[in-house]
């Protein structure tokens, strides 16, 4: 949780929506809770719990959570292969995404969700805000992708199986000891090492280890510049806005 001295700086929780429902609802899916019309509630029910509890604990002056645009996506127009190969989302799953934006509303939260992209990319608008205006920032999310955004005033709690309370909070220095790489490379490592998840290629034959010595101080500015140009597993995604974004 933040430490007293970063509480001179207001605090904007962001909260990757999606993502928690996807981890609740293979984690409790063995309850098979449902609401009284008989509706799958067991990720929304998690995901409410773990945002109470976030609350309690960052006590933040503000919060936003992040939808995606379910009927349309500009990365997929960009790339028509994007998350290709990805299994059919479970119904029951499926069914609680659609519902997510209509119940957090209906408890007076503020969510958003922007045209044609995803929570993702409310996470990187919200710790730009909060950069600009003077604010610290905590997104809260299990997607790699937001580690993009890890600063000196942003971190990311990245959920894992301990929930809330068991999960770790990143910072620059616990990135860089993750990873090996600085957080203002993260997106350059994401571009390298690419995403199976999403269905995005990186570079042919470098993976984490190499991606993190080539963009180690002084060997980063040799890649910039394009004195290390291994080839693209494939012409068409070769766009680091894909990947972290």
């Amino acid at each position: 949780m933040p430490s007293s001295d970063s509480r001179s700086r207001k605090l904007l929780l962001v909260v990757d929506a999606p993502s928690l429902l996807h981890r609740n609802h293979h984690a409790r899916a063995h309850t098979q809770m449902t609401d009284r019309s008989g509706r799958p509630a067991w990720a929304l029910h998690g995901m409410l719990s773990q945002i109470l509890e976030a609350i309690d604990g960052f006590a933040p002056d503000a919060v936003i959570f992040g939808l995606d645009d379910r009927t349309a996506s500009q990365r997929r127009d960009f790339y028509p292969d994007y998350k290709a190969g990805r299994s059919e989302k479970d119904a029951a799953l499926v069914d609680q995404l659609d519902r997510a934006g209509a119940l957090l509303d209906a408890l007076g939260l503020a969510t958003l969700t922007p045209p044609g992209l995803e929570a993702d990319d409310v996470s990187a608008t919200g710790a730009t805000w909060a950069r600009d205006n003077g604010w610290n920032c905590v997104i809260i999310t299990s997607d790699r992708d937001a580690f993009a955004h890890i600063s000196e005033h942003t971190q990311v709690l990245r959920l894992i199986n301990g929930g809330i309370s068991g999960s770790p909070l990143l910072n620059p220095a616990r990135l860089t000891a993750m990873y090996g790489v600085a957080a203002e490379h993260y997106l350059d490592f994401a571009a390298l090492r690419g995403d199976a998840s999403d269905n995005l290629p990186g570079v042919s034959g470098i993976g984490e280890k190499t991606a993190a010595t080539l963009l180690t101080p002084g060997r980063s500015d040799a890649w910039r510049l394009g004195r290390h140009r291994p080839e693209p597993r494939t012409r068409r995604c070769r766009d680091p806005r894909l990947v972290g974004r």
